[in-house]
C-alpha cells in the first residue's frame, strides 16, 4: 500500500520480549474508509470516533492522522485527503509527501462499509498492548522487594483485574441515540415476550415485586440494628439462590460455620431452632426425616461458606475471584461490613469507605449481586420512632453512595414486647432504590424457626417514606 520509507512512528515498546501487537492493515483501513467517508455527519464515523482514540492506534504517524480527523469532526467539518495534507502537522511525513500518503489510504481501502469491523482490531490490539503493559508492571511490582508480600500481591490483583473490567467497559463503549434507542426497543420487545422477574430473587413475594430481581453489579446493603434478623434475612435469600443452582458465596466474619448451619437447617427444613441447639430432633421422627431431607437439600445447593473473622477486603476479593473461576459467581453475602479490614487504610471512617467501595467495584467485576450486611448507630434509638434511616448507616455516608439499594430491617416487637398487633411482623424499609421506588414492604418474622416469610395478612401502614428519596 506505501512506500517502505514512510516513518509510520512505531514505538520500540518491550513487552516480555513479545512483539508488540497491532495491526498496520487494519490502521491504514480505519484511516482510508474515514477519508472515503469525508463527512463529519457519517454514522459509521460517528460510532469509530467514540470506539477509538488516537492513542488505540500503534503508528505514531496514524495517532497524528486521527487525532486531526477527530478534531475536524468535532468541528463539524470535512476531512479528505486534500483537506487534511494542508493541515496535518506531523514528524513522521515530509509536507512533499503527505497528499500521497492519505490519498493512497483512501484509494488502497477494501470497502469502506467494514469501517467498524476494522476500527475492532484496532481497539482488540491496542488492550492486547495495554494488557502486556500491565503484566510487565505487575511483575516487577513482584520483583521489586518493596512493602510487605501481601500488599505487592493486592496491588498485582488490582493490576490484572483493571484489564478485564476495561476489556469490560470496551465492550459498553458511547453510542450514538439510534443505537441506543433501537438497542432499548429490542429489549423492550424481549421483555414483552418473556415475562415475568430478570434478575435474582429473594423468594419473598414482595420484595421480588419492588425490585424486580437484584441485577449484576448492584451492591445491595441490608442494614439494621442487633436482633432485628438481618443475618436471617441474609441466609434466607442466599439458600433460595443457592438452590436454584446459582452460585452463592458467603462470607461470615462474626458467625462460625456450624452455627451458619444449624441456622439454615431450621429455616429451609421449618424446624425450630430451639430443638436444633439441643439435638431433641432426633428423637422425633417427623423432625429426623425432616432433617435428612433438608441436609440433603443444602448439600446439593451451590452455597460456598467461609467464616474467616476479620477478614480483610484484599482476601475476600482474591478468594472470590479464585471461586468465580471454578464456577460463575451469582450472590456474595457479607456478614458484616463493619468487621471487615482493610490493610492499605488505618482510619476507621477510611477503611469501612474503602470496603464500600470495593465491595461496589467487585459485584461489577465478577457481573454478580453483593448482599453486605451493615450495623446501624444508636441514634435511632433516641428517637420516638425508632424506624432507621439512611443517616443511621454507621461510620460512613459512602455506604450510601456506593450502593444501589439499601434496606433497612425493623421489627417493633424488638421494642415493644407488649404489643400484639406487630406480633411476628417485620417492615423491610428500602430507603435507596436507585433504580426504582422505594417504601415499606411487610414480611412475617417466624422467630422459632429463624426465617422471614412472605405475610398473608396487610397491616395498615404505620410509616412512609418520604417519596422523594426513589430514582436517584
Amino acid at each position: 500500500m506505501t512506500s517502505p520509507e514512510y516513518d509510520y512512528g512505531y514505538e520500540q515498546l518491550e513487552m516480555a520480549g513479545a512483539a508488540p501487537a497491532y495491526s498496520m492493515e487494519a490502521e491504514q483501513a480505519v484511516l482510508g474508509a474515514l477519508l472515503m467517508t469525508g463527512s463529519p455527519d457519517a454514522v459509521d464515523a460517528q460510532d469509530v470516533a467514540d470506539m477509538l482514540q488516537p492513542e488505540d492506534f500503534y503508528s505514531g504517524l496514524h495517532q497524528d492522522v486521527y487525532a486531526l480527523i477527530l478534531k475536524r469532526m468535532g468541528a463539524r467539518e470535512p476531512f479528505d485527503a486534500v483537506i487534511l495534507s494542508e493541515l496535518l502537522d506531523t514528524k513522521h511525513l515530509s509536507p512533499s509527501d503527505r497528499l500521497t500518503y492519505l490519498v493512497n489510504l483512501a484509494r488502497n481501502t477494501p470497502s469502506a462499509r467494514n469501517l467498524k469491523a476494522y476500527a475492532k482490531v484496532i481497539r482488540e490490539r491496542s488492550m492486547e498492548r495495554i494488557a502486556c503493559q500491565r503484566l510487565r508492571t505487575a511483575l516487577e511490582l513482584m520483583q521489586s522487594g518493596e512493602g510487605e508480600a501481601l500488599e505487592r500481591i493486592e496491588r498485582a490483583n488490582s493490576l490484572l483485574a483493571d484489564i478485564t473490567a476495561e476489556s469490560a467497559s470496551d465492550a459498553n463503549h458511547l453510542v450514538g441515540m439510534t443505537e441506543a434507542v433501537k438497542d432499548y426497543v429490542d429489549f423492550l420487545e424481549w421483555r414483552f415476550e418473556n415475562p415475568g422477574i430478570h434478575g435474582l430473587t429473594t423468594g419473598l413475594e414482595r420484595l421480588d415485586a419492588r425490585y424486580q430481581g437484584w441485577k449484576p453489579g448492584d451492591l445491595v446493603i441490608l442494614a439494621a440494628r442487633p436482633s432485628m434478623g438481618k443475618t436471617t434475612m441474609a441466609l434466607g435469600i442466599g439458600a433460595h439462590v443457592a438452590m436454584q443452582n446459582k452460585q452463592t458465596l458467603v462470607f461470615s466474619l462474626e458467625m462460625p460455620r456450624r452455627q451458619l448451619v444449624q441456622r439454615l437447617m431450621a429455616s429451609v427444613g421449618h424446624m425450630p431452632l430451639s430443638r436444633l441447639k439441643d439435638a431433641s430432633v432426633l428423637s422425633d421422627m417427623d423432625h429426623s426425616q425432616s432433617l435428612t431431607v433438608t441436609a440433603r437439600r443444602l448439600i446439593q445447593s451451590s452455597m460456598l461458606i467461609d467464616d474467616t473473622g476479620s477478614l480483610d477486603i484484599a482476601d475476600l476479593r482474591s478468594r472470590a475471584r479464585v471461586a468465580h473461576k471454578r464456577k460463575p459467581v451469582d450472590l456474595i453475602i457479607v456478614d458484616y461490613l463493619q468487621l471487615m479490614t482493610d490493610r492499605t487504610e488505618r482510619d476507621r471512617f477510611q477503611v469501612v469507605s474503602a470496603v464500600s467501595r470495593k465491595l461496589k467495584a467487585l459485584a461489577k467485576e465478577l457481573g454478580c449481586v453483593v448482599l453486605c450486611l451493615s450495623q446501624l448507630s444508636r441514634k435511632c434509638e433516641e428517637r420516638s420512632d425508632k424506624r432507621p434511616m439512611n443517616s443511621d448507616l454507621r461510620e460512613s455516608g459512602q455506604i450510601e453512595q456506593d450502593a444501589d439499594i439499601i434496606t433497612m430491617l425493623y421489627r417493633d416487637e424488638v421494642y415493644n414486647e407488649a404489643s400484639e398487633r406487630n406480633k411476628g411482623l417485620a417492615e423491610a424499609i428500602t430507603t435507596k432504590f436507585r433504580d426504582g421506588e422505594v417504601g415499606t414492604d411487610y414480611l412475617a418474622f417466624l422467630g422459632a424457626q429463624n426465617r422471614f416469610d412472605n405475610l398473608s395478612r396487610m397491616p395498615e401502614p404505620p410509616h412512609q417514606v418520604p417519596a422523594q428519596r426513589g430514582f436517584e
